[in-house]
Formats: structure tokens, sequence, C-alpha cells
């Protein structure tokens, strides 16, 4: 064994941990560093992403391809006729991704897609001189190669170079994801190992512990916390024992005190002798509180320890000195067997308490003394005055296990109330072999002994406990074979719904826009300013009716300069004709001299080539003046442009120009009116799904409503059903085009139309609402019905009974299932009905089951083809308050 003693020696480092050896220290910040790096290389990606992607998109490989398609633009523009360019720039506009301005060779404006652009700049004209086209500011500038045209082509946005962003945004979320689940497979058990461990020790299990075997940071934390857990056990526990240690010593002189108390005040004669006995009394209080103090200084660590081994004798003497010192006037009786008195060697450190828990090493060394190893079951008593006590006699059994060599490991004693602090202590430090030692207090008066301890705790605890359970059992007994609850009918409530008759009809249902049959789009063909406005919003309009003119100054400047030029060509034309007259003449004078051989050959040659060069500028003049011709009549009717008329007799619909507006028409043609033929007939164009287009035909009626004559039906028919389709996010329509008759006027293109194509209509019949029919019971309750009500199998005319639907509801109530009518799949369990359906009809206050035959169904009722259901008749639609069933009973 081993003893500690107060010198005045180091103090060993006294340790609380459950581990003898400290676990080997990590590699701190591993985890970190892991963190940084990835993060890093995170940062290092997205950064040369954004240094690259810039100047990728200002690069010249970028702008190349666009500027490429710019030049053959230009060098088609530059080949067709200047009067044609419009028109081409007007076919390209919708198939460039950005903006084009054309320019001729002295930066003179011929016409653009949208806006205009500005000009090229004297440094794109200069790089032009080197390059077919300049690149700069992410404007190309291109010139035709004759040298005609300019193009200035401005990219609408930068087109973004998926071939390098998407494989790196892809490698990019794969590294992510792939250290993401890396780290979570990492982090989040030990993390929720700890969290657990720590949760289990602040509800009180002080034995939790995390015990995480890691080499990083959470090892670190889960080895700190699994030590901080041990110290606060050992701390809890020490003190546990010095709370209960000082509670039982305290309670004997404490007890003598007050005693000695009372007989003096009871007899004031006798004080001073009573009051002397008090002395002792406080002296065993002050070593106690000296012990105690002792013990705290052992918890703080501030006491110097020091072990020695001892023998169990010499701590049987230390402790029978202790013993006699603080109880004075008693004696002590060594009544062990001689045999028993010799020292035995004990193992040092066997059933010693370990370092770091000093109350229990104090108690160990005082109870070992009062337990020396006798060799067989022995005893040692004290016979003195215990006062305070209620039982005359009382008995204070101490079992020391002592440690040997051979042995098996005894049940620990029961420890009876009253005895010394050796009992704690002693079990503590168990052996396998045990030896007993027992010290009897037996006071001066005694009176008979009380009944042993098995009778009492038979009386008092055995006894009571039997009868409760007995009791708890006869209680349960009662409720199960009794069912007061039973006795009493249960309240339940049924939701109803009544049969009607009339008519139901197999609907399909779309909706589609109002139009009109007819509509006109009104434009300019010229470009002007608006000068006059004959037509507004919803005017009628008839065919040829002026309903704007644009400014025609212009047109007519042009036509007079054209007329110019047509006169100037008629002239030239006249001038050549009498220019071939002349050389005509002259020819024919030249050859008769030299028939007369008067001129030489050569001039008559000379006379001819006059002739043949006056013949040619007299064509030349000729196609002038057509040419003239031909424009002069252009101008005259680009003049009858600038009156806009309507083509059509209608209404219109929208005006988009407004008076001084200035129309451009160089390169399409802006709407200025949208006219609609005739509002008396209109259209709707319906979007109808891909499951319900074969069902419809060409002249089907239909009906529609509108939100603007709310409860208002109108009638239409079907004209056409398209064939092109319509896909618009994965859900493909057909569209089917329904006339029609708007004679009041009051339906407006544009409306939304709520479409009923009528598909098959049946007229006074019996209708089943939907709700009654999509009512299912599980077993248990239609079991719960069936002792409630006194349900039995239904019969072949569908009498009162039970469905077997396997559904999952609970007992206490029963909803409906499953889809409506004969639309509906069949719900589990009906297929023993055939074609017929179970419907619950509430007859005199009970339900009863009714098959009846459903026929066509518009969604929310149901034709009844064959069945023992009347108009009026109420029907089950949801049943709440069903008992559970106390019995299994025959399966319906």
């Amino acid at each position: 064994m081993t003893a500690a003693h107060g010198a005045g020696h180091e103090p060993p480092a006294v340790q609380a941990s459950s581990s003898a050896v400290a676990p080997p220290s990590p590699s701190r910040g591993s985890l970190a560093l892991r963190i940084y790096a990835f993060t890093a290389a995170i940062a290092v990606a997205v950064m040369a992403s954004l240094i690259i992607l810039p100047r990728y998109l200002g690069s010249p490989r970028y702008l190349e391809p666009q500027a490429a398609l710019v030049q053959t633009i230009v060098e088609r523009l530059a080949q067709r006729d200047p009067v044609r360019r419009g028109e081409v720039l007007a076919r390209l506009a919708p198939r460039l991704r950005g903006k084009l301005t054309l320019f001729d060779a002295r930066l003179g404006e011929l016409g653009s897609t949208a806006i205009s652009l500005p000009g090229p700049s004297e440094r794109e004209l200069a790089g032009l001189q080197k390059d077919k086209w300049s690149l700069a500011h992410g404007r190309i500038v291109v010139r035709s190669d004759d040298g005609s045209l300019l193009a200035v082509y401005v990219p609408n946005r930068p087109g973004f170079p998926w071939h390098v962003v998407l494989p790196l945004g892809v490698g990019v979320l794969i590294v992510v994801g792939a250290a993401s689940l890396w780290f979570s497979r990492r982090l989040v058990r030990p993390l929720g190992d700890l969290a657990s461990a720590a949760r289990r020790f602040g509800s009180g299990e002080t034995s939790a512990r995390a015990r995480l075997h890691r080499a990083d940071e959470l090892g670190e934390v889960g080895r700190a916390f699994d030590d901080m857990a041990d110290r606060t056990a050992a701390v809890l526990a020490a003190q546990r024992q010095l709370m209960a240690d000082v509670s039982h010593e305290l309670r004997t002189p404490l007890a003598r005190i007050r005693v000695a108390l009372e007989l003096a005040a009871e007899d004031p004669v006798a004080a001073s002798d009573v009051l002397s006995s008090v002395g002792a009394d406080l002296d065993e209080i002050d070593h106690l509180i000296e012990d105690i103090l002792t013990t705290a200084r052992l918890d703080a660590g501030g006491a110097d320890l020091r072990r020695s081994l001892v023998t169990v004798g010499e701590l049987a003497e230390r402790a029978a000195a202790q013993f006699v010192a603080r109880h004075p006037g008693r004696t002590l009786e060594d009544r062990a067997a001689p045999s028993a008195r010799a020292d035995l060697g004990v193992r040092p450190g066997a059933g010693a308490a370990r370092p770091g828990q000093p109350a229990r090493q104090r108690r160990q060394v005082l109870g070992a003394g009062d337990a020396g190893d006798l060799g067989h079951r022995g005893r040692r008593g004290v016979r003195g005055h215990r006062p305070g006590r209620r039982h005359d006699r009382r008995r204070a059994d101490l079992r020391v296990h002592a440690v040997l060599a051979r042995g098996h490991q005894p049940r620990p004693p029961h420890r009876r109330r009253g005895a010394g602090p050796g009992p704690r202590s002693s079990h503590r430090a168990g052996a396998r072999r045990r030896r007993d030692l027992a010290i009897v207090f037996r006071p001066r008066h005694h009176r008979a002994p009380g009944p042993p301890d098995s009778q009492r705790w038979i009386v008092n605890k055995l006894i009571p406990r039997v009868l409760v359970l007995a009791a708890l059992a006869g209680v349960v007994a009662y409720l199960a074979l009794k069912r007061p609850w039973a006795s009493s009918k249960p309240t339940i409530k049924f939701q109803t719904v009544s049969v009607g008759r009339g008519s139901i009809a197999a609907q399909v249902t779309a909706s589609g826009t109002l139009s009109a049959r007819g509509t006109v789009l009104v434009g300019a063909q010229v470009s002007g300013r608006v000068l006059e406005i004959h037509a507004d919003w919803n005017d009628k309009v008839k065919k040829g009716q002026v309903i704007a003119k644009l400014d025609d100054s212009v047109l007519k400047a042009q036509i007079e300069q054209i007329s110019a030029g047509y006169a100037v060509a008629v002239a030239n034309q006249k001038k050549s004709e009498v220019a071939v007259m002349d050389a005509e003449r002259q020819l024919a004078r030249q050859k008769t001299l030299a028939a007369q051989s008067l001129v030489a050959s050569a001039v008559v040659e000379q006379a001819e080539v006059v002739l043949e060069t006056a013949r040619a500028s007299l064509a030349a003049s000729k196609a002038q003046v057509a040419q003239s011709a031909a424009s002069l009549k252009q101008g005259r009717t680009n003049l009858g442009y600038a009156t806009i008329y309507s083509p059509v007799d209608g209404v219109v619909l929208s005006r988009s120009v407004e008076l001084g507006q200035t129309v451009a028409a160089s390169l399409q043609a802006p709407t200025l009116f949208t006219i609609a033929e005739d509002l008396a007939r209109m259209q709707i164009d319906t979007a109808v799904s891909e499951a319900d287009v074969g069902r419809l035909t060409e002249g089907m009626k239909a009906t529609f409503t509108v939100d603007a004559f709310a409860g208002k039906t109108f009638e239409a028919v079907v004209r056409q059903i398209r064939n092109s389709p319509t896909t618009t996010q994965g859900v493909v329509t057909y569209d089917a085009v329904i006339d029609v008759d708007n004679k009041d006027l009051s339906l407006k293109p544009g409306m939304t139309a709520n479409v009923t194509f009528v598909l098959e209509q049946v007229t006074d019949v019996v209708k089943i609402p939907n709700a009654a029919l999509r009512m299912r019971l599980t077993p248990d309750q239609m079991r719960a019905m069936a002792e409630v009500y006194g349900l039995r199998r239904p019969g072949a005319n569908g009498s009162s009974g039970a469905s077997g639907s396997n559904g999952s509801a609970p007992a206490g109530g029963a909803r409906p299932t499953g889809a409506p009518g004969g639309a509906a799949a069949r719900p589990n369990g009906s297929s023993r009905f055939g074609d017929k359906r179970p419907v619950w009809k509430l007859e005199n206050g009970k339900p009863k089951m009714v098959l009846v035959k459903p026929g066509l169904t518009d969604g929310s009722a149901t034709q009844m083809v064959e069945g023992e259901l009347a108009p009026q008749d109420l029907l089950i639609t949801e049943i709440t308050g069903l008992p559970a069933p106390s019995r299994k009973i025959g399966a319906f």
C-alpha cells in the first residue's frame, strides 16, 4: 500500500487525464494549409481568367472573323446597283449581330442598318491604306476593293469564348466538388462525434469522450476535450466523495455537542461536568476541519506528496491511535485471532488511488488502517456511548478488501447507514480476496435489537411495490376487458353531397387569344416627315382612303432634277442624230471623191470611223434618255408613296406615328398603322395539347369565356386544326383556329379566351359528384364501421357493406382519394366489383354502400348508368370520428 505524507518535498505533477501517455503532437496547421492552398488555387484560376478573357475579346484573333464577314458584305454591295443597296441592307439587318453604316469614298452616308455610326477617323483611314480593314476600339472599318464603299461595323456585344470558359468552369467545378467531398468526409464525422460527446457531457454523462485519433487540429481539439472531461470528472468525483465523507464524520461530534447542550440546559448543576466533555468533541471537529483543509490542498495540488511502502499492521496501528485520540474514554478491543496479526506484504500501488485523486488517497490511507488483513473474518469492537441515536443498538460493519496474490472478486457489500469512512474508500480499492473488519458501537443502555435488515427491506419496500404493481395490473385488465369508452356511442360526423339530375358533357379545355381574321400593317416606302394624319385609333377606313401624308418637297425636287436630266438626255440624243446624218453625208462625199481619185482611200476610211462613232454616240444618248425616263418614273412613283392610302376596308387598331415625326424607310418600311379588315368576324388561336388534339375535328362546336364578360358564354366553331407544332418548355401544342361571330363588336382583339371543346354530351341523367366516388375506407375503418353500425358483407343487390380498399389512412377518419369519375384509374380493391364503383349513401343516419356503374364525366360529376340512387340522395364524401376497432372481424 502507498501512503501520502505532507512533507516539505517538491510535489509531483498531478494529472487527472485518463491517458497514461500523452499522444504525439499533431502537425499544426496542416488542415489550414490545405484549405489555404485550395483557396489560392481557385483565386489564381479566376484571376487568370479575368486577365486572359478581356485580352482575347479585344484581340485581332477575335475580331478578324467578323471583319472578314463585313468585308464580304461590302464587296457584294459594291457590285450591286446603288438603288438596291437599301433593299440588301434591309435583308441583312436581322442577321447581323451589330450595327453597320455605309459610306462612299467622300465619307457621305449611304445607309445604315440601325442608328447611324460616326464615320472612319483619320487613324482608321490610314490603316485602310495598308490593309483591307482596321480594328480599333471595338470598331471594324472595311473598304471595298475598288475603294467606292466604306463600312463601319460595331458588334452589339462581344461574343463569349465558350470554348475557353466552359472547360475552365467545368474543371473548377470538378475540383471544387472533389475538394468539398473530401473535406466533408474528413470533417463532418469528427465534428459530429465531438459535438455528440460535448452534448452528452453537458447533459451529465461524465464518461462521454470524443476519442478522435487524428493528427490535425480536430484531433488536438478532441484530445483537449477528453483531457478536460477527465479532469472535470475527477474533480466532480472528489467533490462528491469529500461531501459524503465530511457529512458522515461530522454527524457524531455534532450530535454529542447537541445532547450535551440539551443536558446542560435541563440540569444547570451538572452543566460544568457535561460541558467539560464538549472539548473532546470540539477537538474532534477541529481534526476533521484540518483534514478537510488538507484534502482541499490536495485537491488544489498545493500540498506535498511523498509515497512510501507501509504494512497493513502499521496502518492499523496508526488508525487505532487516531481513533483513540479522537474518541477519549473509549476502548478499542482486538478480537481478531492471533494468527491474523502477522504483517502481510502487499504489492506497492495495488488497490491504491491513482495520482490526481488526493481525496481518495487520503480516505484510502485512513480506511486501510481500520482494515488490517486478518487472514480470516475477524472483528474489532469499540464499546462506548453514541448519543443522538434513536436506536438503542446499532452496528456498523466495515468490510475492507485487501489485495492478495490469489482469490476472487467479492460482491460489494451493502453499505449501511451510520458506517465510518472505511466502506466507501475500501470498496474503491477492491481486492481479489475479502477479509472483514467490523467495528461494533454499543451504548451503555441498549434495548432489544430490531428486525433484521432483510425483513425491514421486505416490509418497507418490497411489499408496497408488489401492491402497487398488482393495482396497476388490475386497472389495465379492467380497461382491457370492460372497455368503458365503448359503452357510449362515439360521435361520428359525415360530410355529404346530394345526387342531382341534369346534363353532362365531356370536354377539352384550352386557352387562346382573340384576333381579327385579317390584319394589315400599313407602312411607308419613302422617308420623310409626317405632315398630315387623317386616321386615328378605332377609326373606320375605306380602301383607297388617304390616312397620312409625308413631306414631298424633297421628292418633288428630285423629280425636277431628274426631269432636267431627262431633257439634257433628249437633247444629247438629237445632237447625236445630227452628228450621224452629217457623218453619213461626209462619207458619201468622200466616196464620190475617191471614185474620181481626188482623195486617198485613207480619207474614206476616216469618214467611215467618224460615222460609226456618231452612231455609237447616238445609241448611248438613247440609253441615257431611257435611263432618265426610268428615273423620272421612279421619282414620280416615290412622290406618290408620300401619300399613304388604306389598302383595305376596316378599323384602325393602332397608330404608330405622330404628326411631325420623321420616318426613315431606307432600310425597312416602318409600320405606321395596323388595320383590321372586319371585327365582326374574329378568330381564336388556341393552344391544344398533343394529348387532346386527336379528339378535335373541324366543324366541332366550342364555347369560350372572357374575363371582360364574366358569366357570359360565347359560341364558336372550329375552322382549322393546323399541323405545325409548337414546343414550349417541352410541352407540344397545336393551333386550333376557331371562328367567332362578333356582330355586336363586344369582343376586342387581344382578349384571352378560355375555350371549351364539347366532345360528347348527355342530358337528363343522374349526376353523382366525383367526391363521393373518390371516398375510400381502410380495413380498420371498415371494421370500426361494422362494430358501430352492425354492417355486413354487401349482397348482390348492392346492400350495405364495406369496400376492400388497401388504404393506409388512420381509423379516425376517411378522406377522398384517387381521381374523379370515369376518367380516373380504378382504385385498389375495386376490381372485384367489375365495372361498378362503390359509393356510400347516408340512409336514416347510417352509412350504406351502393354499387353504381359510372358513365360520362365532366371532371366534377359523373353520369350514373346503372345503380340504386335517386336525385336528392345524400352521398358521403368524408367520415370523421371513427374509433379504432377492438377486435378483428371478417374481411369485407
